[in-house]
């Protein structure tokens, strides 16, 4: 007798969440749904939402750990985690992350009302498993929470088909200390045996590949791409006439991945007198924190609302991107960009940064290497933005090559691979 499929997702939040990496899950959900297939989250978030239950999902199960606030204080108070102190950044990484730490922090869980640890959590979903069989399940690590949870329970569940879907990079995360990728190894072969399907965003394998490393799992890998390029539901229009040209960034700059100073050096010396580069985010705090000389045509305006942030995309003229010195680790904000049709100024540390394989394959940008450029350059970049700032493409023009990276493409592979046997 063929047990009707049931999917358990182990993520560390959930939709509405705006984090780009947690809206993956939402996608995948809504596919397995339109197939007919219940979807049971475990999330591990700072504090339980409110949410509405959505069709095919039967349960969104909010497990908190108590200590996981720290980061997120930080987060809300717009206090961008670069200039935290030495002992506040470990504290921070080591609560953002505790279920890395377990043998060394106490953790609680909460429920609802109840409070569980790893023996009450466990008994959980095995009592939903005892309702309806889980037939697969997927562990999103964006990083790193999920793994060791998803091993336990195919330890416990072994007939569960098991796929870990990982959108950042583990071993090779160069946000993390690079001393403890032999230690991060070890942990990755311990935690992922038993699986049956690895699923590795474009950028992670060619890293492995260029650092001569083999995860032992060639075999059982998928690569795909983020599933987040979707054509926008409100209305992108072309920037209203002005006497200025209005360039935004939106996000974080980071002192090692995403380092600003060179990007912002190449504003400087761009000849455009009529340009004003808006910068909204935790970036606004980092420049205000990091620069000493900020060029009069660059104008701060901290963190926002996302609707606010996206109203500001559509009244901008060029949208500007600055990739990671990481090539494996993809700025979740490219797909939104692209979406938009609008003209794009990347900015990029190396040839093998993500980033660039879409920006290469989108019509209307200007790509410059912020280590390797030159007057000509520059000069290039200020006609690109003077002779682009009215232009605008369709969704379709947007993505003409990009068919692969589109959602529904994307999650289609994604929801094949989970259900795989």
């Amino acid at each position: 007798m063929t047990t009707d499929p049931k999917v358990l997702i182990l993520q560390n939040g959930y939709f509405p969440s705006s984090n780009a990496n947690i809206i993956c899950s939402k996608h995948i959900a809504d596919k397995l749904n339109e197939q007919g297939i219940p979807v049971d989250f475990f999330v591990y978030k700072q504090k339980p939402d409110e949410v509405d239950k959505q069709d095919g999902i039967n349960n969104v199960f909010y497990i908190t750990n108590k200590f996981n606030k720290a980061f997120y204080k930080y987060e809300k108070k717009g206090i961008p985690y670069t200039t935290l102190t030495k002992q506040k950044k470990l504290i921070t990484v080591l609560f953002r992350n505790p279920f890395i730490m377990l043998t060394k922090i106490k953790s609680h869980f909460d429920l609802g009302s109840e409070t569980l640890d790893k023996k009450q959590l466990l008994a959980k979903i095995k009592a939903e498993h005892a309702k309806q069989p889980y037939t697969h399940m997927v562990n999103i690590c964006c990083p790193f929470g999920t793994m060791k949870w998803a091993h336990t329970i195919k330890k416990e569940l072994p007939d569960i088909k098991w796929a870990m879907y990982m959108l950042d990079p583990f071993e090779y995360n160069y946000t993390v200390p690079t001393r403890k990728i032999g230690k991060r190894k070890k942990l990755f072969a311990k935690y992922t045996k038993g699986l049956d399907k690895l699923i590795l965003t474009r950028g992670i394998d060619a890293e492995h590949q260029r650092c001569n490393y083999d995860n032992g799992h060639k075999n059982i890998t998928l690569e795909v791409d983020l599933p987040n390029l979707k054509k926008p539901q409100h209305t992108i229009s072309k920037a209203p006439k002005s006497d200025k040209t209005n360039l935004i960034y939106a996000g974080a700059f980071y002192k090692d991945i995403r380092n600003p100073d060179k990007m912002l050096e190449i504003f400087g010396k761009l000849p455009n007198p009529d340009i004003v580069f808006n910068i909204f985010g935790t970036a606004a705090g980092y420049i205000t924190q990091s620069a000493s000389n900020i060029d009069p045509r660059i104008a701060l305006h901290g963190t926002k609302p996302h609707d606010e942030i996206v109203k500001q995309m559509v009244a901008s003229n060029i949208l500007v991107n600055l990739g990671n010195t990481a090539p494996n680790q993809l700025p979740s904000k490219v797909f939104e960009y692209i979406a938009t049709g609008k003209p794009i100024a990347n900015f990029y540390f190396n040839e093998h940064d993500t980033s660039l394989y879409y920006f290469k394959k989108y019509p209307l940008a200007f790509n410059v290497n912020v280590m390797n450029y030159t007057d000509k350059d520059i000069a290039e970049l200020g006609k690109f933005i003077h002779g682009n700032k009215d232009k605008q493409l369709t969704f379709e023009q947007a993505t003409k090559d990009l068919h692969e990276a589109l959602s529904e493409n994307v999650c289609k592979k994604i929801v094949d691979a989970i259900l795989c046997d």
